[in-house]
Order: structure tokens, then C-alpha cells, then sequence
């Protein structure tokens, strides 16, 4: 709050020679732009309004700059705003020192519509400890592959019995051995090798040779299935990354199949249906496994994440643009959008966006995820837009929120912070509030240990009480502006969880009182007291969201999160596997 008690001493000495306590009254000070939660372009915004007192007016200030009224009290001034929420205060003292205080809050900068989505929003990598991770998931999967029944689905493996010689070739069991799998990060793609071990199947031919018939079965066997090919990851028409196998080929060594006792050519008739059809259904397999671990490492780029906040879907939905596969692993970027259900009352030109490249993802550590804040923003804006900004709080809805039960909602309670409400309400009404936000929160990336920073501005709360079987009354309503920083964490499910950090900052004017004057250093007090217990629950109905970059069932460990990019505004996740 700016003060000028200097400059109306100075004032006093320089012979206004007037008493104090004559004029009790302060001035009355109005604006007329910008208006209440108005969003402008950044730049500079016109400041205007009128300012009239009986005893004239000494001093009139606009965010710390003077400014000369015109002989009605109209005044306007350019003051410079930048991207983000920007405080406009205006403070005007007559001679006697009594002062009056304005504040409101505007929204400048660039703005982006909601028909267009987040470009270059978040931009993920993996490197190679990530892909050893996918190998171990998939070489567990390729291990509970029951290759047997696989086989047999196949059966009968082969037929012929048009004629004299009839033969049909059925499989009765197969297993093999503890797949060892590589994945290679190339230019381009993923190499990929697999090892199956100590193959075994076991067959049955039947048949007729002429006119003598034969049941016999037969087991066949080699040392080593090496099976190798390149996984690609591409894009989707539809937004998406998918990976699939290409160039894979199979070859057996030490393949054994002796049917001794049949004629040659019906030997290598069976020998080589047997090879064939133990070849597709390896090869069927490891195409089918090894893409679907890595999409399911890529889980969030496959489809769209939805959570419910506050009773209210919120859909994220990522569209890479960009793949690379380089010799240290695989860089992935992404535009972005959310969806929430829009209502009606709040309307915009768009979510914040502010220009900064994304920042390099070096191949350090295992996987690294950067997120752009315009995303938040986009987020942000949704929100507003969806009503998840405003809500009712009662008893019931303070119990089911989960607000503390210290926080009592009873005239009892306001009247302790402002006893000139005592006499006016009954202390025993319960107390109902509304909590409307005329802008849209910003988020912005810092530096340190709670590297989100968080601005609502022109937050009202109107407060009535809500005595049983009468209509409710308005006791008050103030307008704030709140700041807090959000700490971030990971889980053992691998989402994210927010929480606020430190105290929030909470700034606070009454802009309606109609049962008495309140005292605004009382209100300050009180609003200061129910505040920070509302904004921590914010954070905590937005966590829950899903990593991309980890594979599931792998724990991400040593994580680092911080500002990043050249104008620091993005945030990014570093860790281990």
C-alpha cells in the first residue's frame, strides 16, 4: 500500500496551518478505466477517474507516480503494464491527512484463442537408461508369453490329404527359454534384438504313406531363436505416437527335426512347415510386444488424459510434431490443448502466451519432461472459463471440500475480526460465501525451490449470513488479489501431486459493506485468516495427472524440477530410472 504521510506533513509545514481532526472525511475517489478484472493488451493502460473532496485535494497518486486532478477532480494517466497480472493503485489525501485507496487488478499481455491449441507446449526425452527400463518391462512380457498356446491356436500347422500321400502336422506343446532383449537408439529408429533360448515344440504328424497309415509325434528344437528388426515411433492422423516393427527377421540355430524311417521328401515337407509356422509365431510375438511397451511408455501421447476437478472433466490432449531418434535416445515434442465444458459468464479473448524457446534435453539423465507455462495458462483459462474458478462454501460443501475443522462458518466468527457487525447479525447464522474470479489465473515459471509461481486476481468474496427460513443477507464482499508459489512432487504411481508453499500472499479491498462501516484493517485480518486454507485446495483437485516418459511399473528416483528454457519460462522434470 503506498503512503504519503511525508508528504502531507510537508504539506502541513508549509503553511496549510490546518487542524487535524476538522475534516474527517477522506476524498472521493472513483475510476472510471480500466475496469474491474479487465484484460488488456500489454503495453500500457489508461488510468482515469474523478477525485472530489470539500477540503481539496493535496495529493494524488497513481502507482507511485503524481498526478494533477483538473479543476472537476478528472484525472488520467498512461501507466505501463507487462505480461501477467498487474496491480493499478491509486491514493488521493486531502489536507487533513485523511486518505482514500483504490485498487484493482488487469490482465495484460498476448493472448491465445481457445480454437487454437498450445504450440510446442511440452517437449519430453528418453535416453538410454529409459530404454534398458522398457527392455527389462518387455522382456518380462515376452517371458509370460505362453508361446505353446499360441502354436496350438495355429492347428492343424499343416494339411494335405488330396493324394496318396495324405499328412496333417498338428503341435501339441511348445515353450522356450528367458528372452534377452536389446533396444539400440539409432538415427532414425530403434534397433532391436531379441535372444529366445531353448526352443522346444512338439508335434504330431498323421497321415497315410500309400496304404500304410503312421501317428507318430516328433520334437522339434533349437539352441537359439535370434530374432531383429527396427521399431519406428509415428505419428498418428489423429494426434499420437504409435511405434511398430519393420525389417524383422528370425533365424534358428541348431534347428533339430528327425523323423528317421520316413521318406526324404515328406521329411523336408514336414521340417520345413514345422520351421515356418515356429518362425511366424516368434516373430508374431516379439511384433506384438515390443511396440506395445514403448507405447505404453508414450501413454500420454497415445490418448487423452482425463480427470474429473471439482465434479468437472479436464481433458489434455497432446498432437506430437516432432520425433527424433539419435544414438543417445529419442526426443519427442508436442502441441497441447484442454478441454473443459465451457459456462456461460466469463468471457475472454484467450489464455496468456508469452514467447520462449524450449530448452535443450541433453542426454544426462534417463528421461526428461519440459512444459511450457502458456500450457498452464491454457489450463488456467479453461478453468476460468469452465466455472472451476468459482464455487459456493457452506457447511456441507466446507466438509466435502475438506476445509479444516478450526474453520467455523458462523456470524460469531466475522464478528471477532469486526465487532462493528455485532448487533447487526445474529452470532449464531451461518454463514454462506461466494467466491467468483473475474480473471483468469496466471502461472509463470521461477527460479528455486517452488519453481511455479500462481496469480488470482480480483478474487470476491461476498459473504452473507444465511439464517434458517429467511433469505439470506449480504454482510460483505471484498475483492483480493492472491499469490502464492506451488511445490511439486511425484508419487508412486507416477503423477504428479501439487501443493502450495509457504503462505500465500493476499491483498484485500472492501467494495461492499451494507449493514455497517467495517474497519479494513479487521477485514485484512480476517480475510488473511480464511484465504490460505481455500487456495490449498486448488492444488490439490488439479493433481493426479499422469507422467508421460516413465514406462509403467518403473519408478522414476532422483528427480529434479526447476525453471528452464533460454527466457525461463518453462519447467522441466529430470530424473533416473
Amino acid at each position: 500500500m503506498i503512503r504519503y504521510f511525508g508528504a502531507v506533513a510537508l504539506c502541513v509545514l508549509l503553511g496549510l496551518n490546518v487542524a487535524l481532526g476538522q475534516d474527517n472525511d477522506p476524498p472521493q475517489l472513483t475510476l472510471s478505466s480500466p475496469t474491474r478484472g479487465e484484460i488488456v493488451p500489454a503495453g500500457t493502460v489508461r488510468v482515469a477517474g474523478t477525485v472530489t473532496d470539500a477540503s481539496g485535494v493535496s495529493i494524488l497518486v497513481v502507482n507511485g507516480v503524481p498526478v494533477i486532478p483538473d479543476a472537476a477532480g478528472n484525472f488520467a494517466e498512461l501507466v505501463a503494464v507487462r505480461a501477467g497480472m498487474n496491480a493499478i493503485e491509486v491514493e488521493a489525501f486531502d489536507p487533513y491527512a485523511n486518505a482514500t485507496q483504490v485498487r484493482t487488478v488487469v490482465l495484460a499481455g498476448t493472448f491465445r484463442p481457445l480454437t487454437q491449441g498450445v504450440p510446442n507446449a511440452l517437449a519430453a526425452r528418453l535416453n538410454r537408461p529409459g530404454f534398458v527400463a522398457i527392455e527389462a518391462l518387455a522382456a518380462q512380457e515376452l517371458a509370460r508369453a505362453d508361446l505353446g498356446a499360441l502354436v496350438r491356436a495355429q492347428n492343424p500347422l499343416y494339411e494335405d490329404t488330396s493324394g496318396l500321400t495324405q499328412v496333417t502336422v498338428t503341435a501339441e506343446a511348445a515353450s522356450f527359454g528367458t528372452p534377452r532383449l536389446s533396444l539400440d537408439p539409432q538415427a532414425g529408429g530403434l534397433a532391436v534384438r531379441v535372444e529366445v533360448p531353448a526352443v522346444d515344440m512338439t508335434v504330431r504328424l498323421r497321415g497315410r504313406l500309400g496304404f500304410v497309415s503312421f501317428n507318430r509325434t516328433v520334437r522339434t528344437t533349437a539352441t537359439l531363436a535370434t530374432i531383429t528388426g527396427r521399431a519406428s515411433l509415428v505419428g498418428q492422423p489423429g494426434g499420437g505416437l504409435r511405434s511398430q516393427m519393420t525389417n524383422t527377421q528370425v533365424a534358428l540355430d541348431g534347428f533339430r527335426f528327425d523323423i528317421s524311417g520316413f521318406p526324404g521328401f515328406l521329411e523336408s515337407l514336414i521340417r520345413g512347415v514345422v520351421r515356418r509356422v515356429l518362425v511366424d509365431q516368434i516373430k508374431k510375438q516379439i511384433e506384438t510386444t515390443i511396440p506395445a511397451q514403448v507405447d505404453q511408455a508414450l501413454t500420454v501421447f497415445n490418448q487423452p488424459v482425463t480427470k474429473t476437478v471439482l465434479g468437472r472433466p479436464v481433458t489434455l490432449r497432446l498432437v506430437p510434431n516432432q520425433v527424433v531418434v539419435d544414438p543417445d535416445g529419442a526426443f519427442f515434442r508436442a502441441d497441447a490443448d484442454v478441454a473443459i465444458p465451457a459456462l456461460p459468464g466469463h468471457a475472454g479473448p484467450g489464455s496468456l502466451a508469452t514467447p520462449g524457446a524450449a530448452p535443450l534435453l541433453g542426454p544426462t539423465r534417463a528421461f526428461a519432461l519440459s512444459l511450457d507455462d502458456d500450457l498452464l495458462n491454457r489450463v488456467g483459462y479453461a478453468a476460468w472459463q469452465g466455472g472451476l474458478m468459482d464455487f459456493s462454501l457452506d457447511r456441507a460443501a466446507a466438509t466435502q471440500l475438506g476445509l479444516p475443522a478450526w474453520l467455523p462458518l458462523e456470524a460469531f466468527w466475522l464478528q471477532a475480526f469486526l465487532p462493528s457487525l455485532i448487533g447487526h447479525v445474529d452470532p449464531r447464522d451461518p454463514l454462506e460465501f461466494e467466491l467468483e474470479s473475474r480473471l483468469p489465473p496466471v502461472f509463470s515459471a521461477r527460479p528455486g525451490a517452488e519453481p511455479l509461481q500462481v496469480s488470482v486476481g480480483e478474487f470476491v468474496v461476498s459473504i452473507y449470513a444465511a439464517p434458517a427460513g429467511r433469505a439470506r443477507q449480504l454482510v460483505l464482499e471484498v475483492t483480493t488479489q492472491v499469490e502464492f508459489a506451488v511445490g511439486v512432487t511425484v508419487d508412486a504411481q507416477n503423477t504428479l501431486r501439487l501443493s502450495v508453499a509457504g503462505r500465500p500472499t493476499v491483498r484485500t479491498e472492501v467494495t461492499a459493506s451494507p449493514l455497517a462501516q467495517v474497519n479494513a484493517t479487521g477485514v485484512a485480518t480476517f480475510v488473511d485468516f480464511l484465504i490460505p486454507p481455500v487456495i490449498q485446495l486448488l492444488p490439490r483437485a488439479w493433481s493426479g495427472f499422469p507422467l508421460p516418459v516413465v514406462p509403467g511399473g518403473v519408478q522414476p528416483r532422483g528427480l529434479e524440477l526447476r525453471a528452464d528454457g533460454p527466457a525461463g519460462d518453462h519447467l522441466t522434470l529430470r530424473g533416473d530410472l
